[in-house]
């Protein structure tokens, strides 16, 4: 009750679970008879991401001049990442499922912190701000520290920290890039750096990719090769789902 309370304040999240719950996956097309209903429907792990995913759109929706990074494009890899931690967290321990979604929806969130503090000082990391270029992403985060002593995923850790997540979401995205040196909880890290690197292709494909996974990416993660693979399946369709939910 005290979730219907909070969620009836906000009509665009009340819509999109109304539309989610009536869609073809969870209503096949029959529509919900109100929020209550919709939540029952959906149940309340769906209606977690669907609220982490309409209050993450805010944020992330937005473009980073500074990283020639248009509007939409930040959200959209956020998401897609998202939903292949989600599939490899269900897959290593379903109770942690929502934990790996949340870190890899919040990955790149440094990104942010980084365009607001180059662009109130009239600077960029590429040394212009020429939107109707090719989209480029390929800054490392070695020329991100070359500038400014810190990288995103050090600045995106250091945000969440403030907000009190927990100690193992901070460590896994301050790591992302390298694993190897995560003192927290390893799979979780490791699950972020192999996503954060596979996600974003969803937005570029039209079907689940394909690609090799090493001895090393499974011993990390933990999962055998197939089974990421088949998490990759699952995650891009997801994926689109969730997309579809995004756009409307």
């Amino acid at each position: 009750d005290d979730v219907i309370d909070l969620l009836k304040v906000d009509v665009t999240l009340s819509a999109n679970i109304l539309r989610f719950a009536s869609g073809s996956f969870y209503g096949n097309g029959a529509p919900a008879n109100g929020l209550e209903a919709a939540i029952q429907r959906i149940g309340f792990r769906e209606v977690n991401r669907l609220v982490s995913l309409t209050a993450s759109k805010s944020v992330l929706d937005k473009p980073l001049t500074t990283y020639n990074i248009k509007e939409g494009e930040l959200i959209e890899d956020s998401l897609a990442t998202a939903q292949l931690m989600h599939a490899l967290g269900s897959q290593i321990d379903r109770d942690l499922a929502d934990t790996f979604y949340t870190t890899g929806l919040l990955h790149a969130i440094g990104k942010i912190v980084i365009n607001q503090y180059l662009k109130n000082r009239g600077m960029s990391l590429y040394g212009g701000n020429d939107m109707t270029t090719e989209t480029t992403q390929d800054i490392s985060t070695e020329f991100e520290r070359k500038i400014l002593g810190f990288d995103h995923a050090e600045a995106g850790a250091a945000l969440i920290q403030s907000w009190s997540f927990s100690t193992n979401m901070v460590d896994a995205i301050r790591n992302q890039y390298s694993p190897e040196t995560a003192t927290g909880e390893i799979q979780l890290t490791a699950c972020l750096s192999f996503s954060n690197k596979i996600g974003p292709i969803f937005r570029m494909t039209e079907s689940s990719p394909v690609c090799k996974i090493t001895e090393e990416i499974c011993t990390l993660i933990g999962l055998s090769a197939e089974q990421i693979q088949g998490c990759m399946d699952v995650a891009f369709v997801e994926y689109q789902t969730a997309q579809e939910i995004l756009n409307n």
